[in-house]
């Protein structure tokens, strides 16, 4: 996967793009991109609202659902964890998004390879990328 941005003076529109899985390395890639993503996401999600656009593999279509994470607790959702190897070694992860929804406030999560693109408000992008660690 890899994230295009494109910035108004109002808005960032990041669209997520599905890397071509072709070999071991390309599948490493694959893997540290969707780390990349999720932790810029959860980031965004800690202080903005942010217009999160998915697939729903059930419906065969792509929808759209507004997202945060200000005043989410851990205990709030319960995201899966999986196993995932790379090079020979195994590890613990998650490859979901936990996050409130939009107005209404329920606890939910999205897979995020099912992620196809994400907006928010152009305010404070730059504050959050200069403190967040994305590996």
């Amino acid at each position: 996967m890899a994230v295009k941005e494109i910035y108004t003076d109002d808005l960032v529109l990041y669209t997520v793009e599905k890397r071509n899985i072709k070999d071991e390395y390309t599948e490493y890639k694959a893997l540290k991109d969707r780390h990349k993503i999720k932790n810029w996401l959860n980031a965004l999600l800690q202080e903005n609202e942010v217009i999160i656009f998915y697939f729903d593999e059930d419906e065969q279509i792509e929808k759209n659902i507004i997202a945060t994470s200000k005043g989410l607790l851990p205990e709030d959702y319960n995201i899966p964890t999986v196993k995932e190897e790379a090079f020979g070694e195994e590890y613990d992860t998650t490859h979901h998004i936990g996050f409130l929804t939009m107005p209404d406030r329920v606890p939910h999560y999205l897979h995020v390879d099912d992620i196809t693109k994400f907006i928010l408000k152009n305010d404070n992008v730059s504050e959050i990328s200069n403190k967040t660690t994305l590996y």
